[in-house]
């Protein structure tokens, strides 16, 4: 994808996948033994394969869960999640709940995959309650844009990843 893309914009322009910017943004942060946080939309084939891909990037990957959005989604299979609403109807509270109550103490961080999680106003409290870097897909991306841009800023409350901004 990578390839194909810089032949569309030339190589003066960075490219880069989420994939790539979840594993910059990890290493950012010095985590090497998440635990990562699924959507509920992603099938068993799709957690799988996201685990694998981790994996294969060189990180321990120390447990994983699947978002439970609550039981009026239960009998929704997961391909039809979001087609049915579930990407405006998350509620933020219940997945803090779930990542402070699941998360193994082995893990030293969490990665909230999945680019349709609404979480952003949830990092910072995470990182203040487990004490360890949360990186969530989306924050990985801007974080990793920006970097590339080579642009230096401080940006409050969504995170330690993007508080410092290039400042190094």
């Amino acid at each position: 994808m990578i390839e194909t893309l810089l032949e569309i914009t030339g190589s003066d322009i960075p490219v880069t996948t989420n994939g790539l910017d979840s594993m910059a943004a990890l290493r950012a942060s010095g985590v090497r033994r998440p635990y990562l946080v699924l959507p509920p939309w992603y099938n068993d084939a799709t957690i799988k394969a996201g685990i694998r891909y981790f994996k294969g990037q060189g990180l321990q990957i120390e447990g994983h869960m699947s978002y439970d959005p609550g039981p009026e989604w239960h009998d929704v299979s997961p391909g039809d999640m979001y087609a049915h609403g579930l990407g405006f109807a998350q509620e933020i509270n219940p997945l803090y709940a779930q990542i402070v109550a699941d998360c193994p103490a082995d893990a030293d961080g969490v990665l909230i995959a999945g680019t349709g999680f609404r979480c952003v106003a949830i990092l910072d409290a995470l990182e203040q309650s487990l004490g360890r870097p949360v990186i969530s897909a989306n924050q990985a991306s801007l974080w990793h844009c920006l970097k590339l841009s080579d642009v230096r800023c401080k940006i409050e409350g969504y995170g330690n990843l993007l508080r410092n901004l290039n400042l190094e």
